[in-house]
């Protein structure tokens, strides 16, 4: 059976570690969609790990990692890497590949991201500025560098042509800017060249071929269903698709293959960048949130905004991604609060909003209506058992489960695989079943 593991918010909830301790399950960890703009946290034997393109099945040696042709790639920060996994002992050949396909993100990308960002201003998204935007923009121009070019060698004439073209429409002002990083690029694509050849391949066919030889499969999803190019709010987004629905396109295998699907949220919200964040907290409890969650960005080190938990933008990532249950995170943050507080429902110009207006111009304009939940002293911190949770917590989740009408099948409560408490048998979560 294949399961696929998405996120439910603006990204960030977690899901490095679920896809780790799912990881031992399954014969493949394959990423669909992004860039090194996202980045998962592992924590093993103690040690932090900290993965941007790299599937975090990489640290299971029986498990195979692909990186889908839905993916770009900073091929210098890829190869830096898979340095950092080899220095602590982490064998990857035989085990990563590649797609020929995915897109390869130039210095031109990141300087376009970086001049974009400074023009908008006030208005600016909140990139990570890692060219992300611009290398999909090249992909969907169909003027794109590939990963297969790369390993081949045949990417000096498309290097070339491409430089040709970029100073053609930005003035010969660009050599001067980037000629020297445009250089070092090239003796990096020399060294991917030599050194990743044998991790590039056509990926669509390779995991096909294991689908149908019965390998059970695991499919990685990075960022957050509200981050989705198309269904998320739009333009404060990513630049793929990082719901469920991108796997089929992101991997080149038939939707028919994913027989499962687990979203992952926090038990409250964050977000980095700009955008509408309608539960968002500015007061001293929107800081303890984020100085004891310990939000900051895995791949920026930027704080992240934090508020209470929006059940009415969960159960619309639930159902956009027809989840089979939810994957809930840091239960713990919130211990020790009096109250908590629950998102059910928008008013706009004080009347009820019916369902969640992903489009940002709505969302900005919604007033969030909350409901009041006794908090609880009681730690959750590191709880492997569901009934050991304090009544107050559990009364919580039971009322998330009720609004998204999905079951929490797992609680991760603690960074550590083994703080982590089913609500269910794994044996029976992981098992496929019939689907209307």
């Amino acid at each position: 059976m294949n399961v696929a593991v998405v996120g439910l918010q603006w990204g960030d909830e977690g899901k490095g570690k679920v896809v780790d301790l799912l990881a031992e399950h399954f014969d493949i960890v394959a990423r669909y969609q992004g860039g090194h703009n996202a980045g998962h946290t592992v924590y093993r034997d103690g040690q932090k790990f900290v993965v941007h393109h790299i599937p975090a099945g990489i640290f299971h040696p029986h498990v195979q990692n692909v990186m889908g042709n839905g993916m770009v790639v900073d091929v210098e920060a890829l190869l830096e890497e898979i340095a950092a996994l080899e220095a602590v002992g982490v064998a990857w050949r035989g085990r990563l590949w590649v797609s020929d396909r995915a897109h390869v993100i130039t210095p031109v990308h990141r300087w376009l991201e970086t001049r974009e960002e400074d023009f908008r201003g006030c208005h600016s998204i909140g990139t990570t500025r890692r060219g992300i935007g611009p290398a999909y923009e090249d992909k969907y121009g169909r003027r794109g560098l590939l990963m297969g070019q790369v390993a081949d060698g045949s990417w000096r004439s498309q290097v070339e042509w491409l430089w040709d073209r970029y100073v053609r429409l930005f003035g010969p002002s660009l050599s001067s800017a980037l000629g020297a990083e445009w250089d070092r690029f090239q003796t990096v694509l020399e060294r991917a060249e030599a050194y990743l050849a044998d991790a590039v391949i056509q990926t669509d066919l390779w995991l096909r071929e294991r689908l149908r030889q019965g390998a059970r499969v695991l499919f990685e999803g990075a960022q957050g269903t509200l981050l989705d190019v198309d269904h998320g709010t739009y333009p404060f987004v990513t630049s793929s698709h990082c719901s469920a629905g991108g796997i089929s396109s992101g991997l080149g295998i038939s939707p028919r293959w994913v027989h499962r699907v687990f979203g992952v949220a926090k038990a409250y919200c964050t977000r980095v960048g700009a955008g509408p964040f309608p539960t968002e907290l500015h007061d001293e409890v929107g800081q303890y949130l984020r100085e004891r969650g310990a939000e900051y960005g895995a791949t920026t080190g930027r704080p992240r905004r934090c508020g209470w938990l929006d059940l009415v933008a969960l159960k619309y990532a639930c159902d956009l991604n027809d989840v089979d249950g939810i994957i809930l995170t840091k239960l713990d943050i919130l211990d020790g609060l009096p109250r908590v507080r629950l998102c059910v429902g928008y008013t706009l110009n004080g009347q009820p909003v019916e369902g969640c207006p992903v489009r940002a111009d709505r969302l900005a304009r919604v007033e969030p209506v909350y409901e009041d939940w006794p908090g609880w002293s009681a730690s959750t911190y590191g709880v492997t058992r569901p009934e050991d949770l304090p009544e107050a917590a559990r009364a919580y989740i039971r009322r998330i489960e009720e609004y998204t009408g999905r079951p929490v099948v797992l609680l991760s409560s603690g960074p550590q695989r083994h703080e982590t408490a089913w609500f269910r048998p794994p044996d029976e979560v992981l098992q496929p079943h019939p689907r209307p």
